[in-house]
């Protein structure tokens, strides 16, 4: 059901004159490549501008050791739609990355901590660090904060595939 509402759509955008300019033909083979939790992801995020994300990073104390990181890019997506096999959310969101319909989240963050801390309080992370560093050689833990956000591709599919 999820699949067929953004081909209705994009058949409904491409029928108008007024919406002709939306409805590019690789669109077809975008909902294609989706399966239906992913297509409710990208319902969700037309109504939301980012989808917060943590990674956590442990730097080694020796020179030259490095670091690693646990949670990498975690998201409470799957708290916050109703999804059907929410134990695949990170497949989902890197299939919808591969298809350039999201940008994965880099270096950059939004200011505002708060953003982030459901997403700390969700994933217990005083817990894990503890966990995690206890014995283990580290010279400082960093929570990575990101965001996935929509491409300039996704925002137009955005626009062609789902009715408001």
């Amino acid at each position: 059901e999820e699949i067929a509402k953004l081909f209705v759509a994009l058949l409904a955008n491409a029928s108008s004159k007024a919406t002709q300019n939306l409805a590019h033909p690789s669109f077809i083979a975008l909902i294609e490549n989706l399966t239906p939790d992913e297509a409710k992801i990208v319902d969700f995020i037309k109504f939301s501008e980012d989808i917060m994300s943590i990674s956590l990073r442990y730097h080694f104390k020796e020179v030259n050791r490095g670091w690693y990181e646990t949670l990498k890019n975690k998201t409470i997506l799957h708290t916050e739609i109703e999804l059907d096999f929410p134990e695949n959310i990170e497949l989902y969101l890197a299939n919808l990355v591969s298809l350039g319909i999201l940008i994965e989240p880099n270096s950059t963050y939004r200011i505002n901590d708060e953003l982030y801390a459901p997403l700390i309080a969700h994933y217990n992370v005083k817990e894990i660090v503890k966990r995690d560093t206890d014995g283990v050689n580290i010279s400082r833990v960093e929570i990575k904060k990101g965001f996935y956000q929509l491409s300039d591709k996704g925002r137009n599919f955005v626009k062609a595939c789902l009715l408001d």
